[in-house]
Parts: C-alpha cells; structure tokens; sequence
C-alpha cells in the first residue's frame, strides 16, 4: 500500500524554508514526523500515513530550556505562561521551591551498586516503555480535543487489554539514530507496536509521546511532551496491528 503524506502543501513549504533560514543563520531547527501503520495478521496493510507533528507542549519547552538554561524548576506558582514547572498527566503541577533541581530522561547514579545510573534510551525511563505499559511511551487515544499548547494528557486514552475498547501496548523498540551527511541531519526513530485483540475495530484519533521523567525525591511523573490529533480516524481492525513512528530530526549548520 503507498504511504501517504498528509501534511499541506502551504505548511510544508513554510517548514522547509524555515529549516533553510535555520541553516543559514547557524540556529539549528529540530522537527518531528508522526508515521501511522496498519498492517492485518496476513501482512495487509490497510492504512498507512506520515505527516508533521506540530504539537509539542508547554511541559517540552520547560524541560528544554531548563536543561539548557541549568535554570532550577522552583517556579511555584503553578503551571502557565512565564513559569518554570511540568504538568503531569494526572495535572500534578511539580516544581522545587528555594532547590536548585531540573528534570531529567535518565538517572546518574551515585551509589557503587548503580554507578552508571539508566539512560534515558534504555528500561522504561523517559519514551521508552514495557509491554502493557499505558502510562507512559508512545500512547493513543480516540478524543477528538483540540491540540492544546497546555495540554498535558490523551482526551479520552486506549488503556492496555484485551477487552472491549482496549489496545495490547507492546514493548518500545530501541530508538534508532541515524546521520545524513549531505543534509548535515541527525534523526532518532522511536516506534511502538499495538495490537487489537479487543474483538471489535477501534478508531484512533490522537497519539502522544509521554515521558517518564525522574525528579528528586524518587517523583516519577509521566509528562505529555507533544499530542497531535488525527486529520481523520485511523480504523484498527480487531487482530490488527498499529504501527506508530516517531521521527525526531536536527538539522545541524556545520
């Protein structure tokens, strides 16, 4: 079946001339490609989509210029415009008051038993997730809410199961980089497979990448960092196979 590309002639244009002004000025431009695909126990596919993902959060550009700026999350007047803080998916607002912490995908361990600590590409620490795992990782959902910048959740999310409504989240795979020397570009692929075994067609409308993070005092919050909703409802038959990729790119000047 051919892959689709759904994003707007209008809007990719504006993407690659932005991506080219990136280059240009030495400011490198990351962006990120939502992939959807639908695959039958006999290796049809009956669905198969790639578009932009637009929606990245309020959550990912705290944790981004936190990070970046080494700027503590002690901002303690909640979650909102001019604060430095993280919403989870329950809207537990977390933040440090008068502590010089950030938020962090991996964990440096200190201790002799643990002296590498996990990094944030390995176990279920940041996008990657278990078999069955619905909390955090690559998540869908059949809401139909508008993309919010302050969102922090799934509309209505698929909870793991075999029943009626439920999808079989299956293990992350390995994220996998790549370079293109050419196009001095760096890109990490992250794909999670779901299985129907609800014995009834479910309509996804939304798809998420949620974090696991660690904050001090062993918070493990799971934190929205991007949603996008669906141009249109993609039907996983019961026994099918949902396929969801995430491409996450950088354009490097040099």
């Amino acid at each position: 079946m051919k892959t689709f590309y759904t994003e707007p002639k209008a809007s990719e244009r504006e993407y690659r001339q932005l991506e080219r002004l990136g280059r240009k000025l030495g400011v490198p431009v990351p962006a990120c490609f939502l992939e959807m695909e639908v695959t039958l126990p006999d290796g049809q596919v009956t669905h198969h989509h790639k578009q932009r993902s637009h929606s990245w959060t309020r959550n990912m550009y705290n944790y981004l210029f936190t990070n970046t700026a080494s700027k503590a999350m002690n901002d303690t007047g909640g979650f909102g415009a001019g604060l430095l803080s993280l919403e989870d998916t329950t809207t537990a607002v977390h933040h440090y008051a008068s502590l010089a912490y950030i938020a962090y995908l991996g964990y440096s361990g200190m201790g002799a038993t643990n002296p590498d600590g996990i990094p944030a590409d390995n176990g279920n620490i940041g996008l990657r997730a278990a078999a069955g795992l619905d909390t955090s990782g690559i998540l869908v959902g059949t809401g139909t809410d508008a993309e919010d910048f302050e969102g922090c959740a799934l509309a209505t999310r698929i909870l793991n199961g075999n029943v009626s409504g439920t999808l079989a989240y299956q293990t992350h795979n390995p994220p996998v980089e790549t370079y293109d020397a050419p196009s001095k570009t760096i890109s990490v692929l992250h794909v999670r497979f779901i299985n129907n075994n609800s014995g009834a067609d479910i309509d996804v409308n939304e798809t998420a990448m949620v974090y696991l993070m660690i904050f001090p005092y062993n918070a493990l919050p799971n934190i929205m960092m991007a949603r996008d909703l669906l141009g249109a409802p993609v039907t996983v038959p019961n026994t099918g196979q949902l396929k969801v990729s995430y491409t996450i790119n950088m354009v490097y000047p040099h």
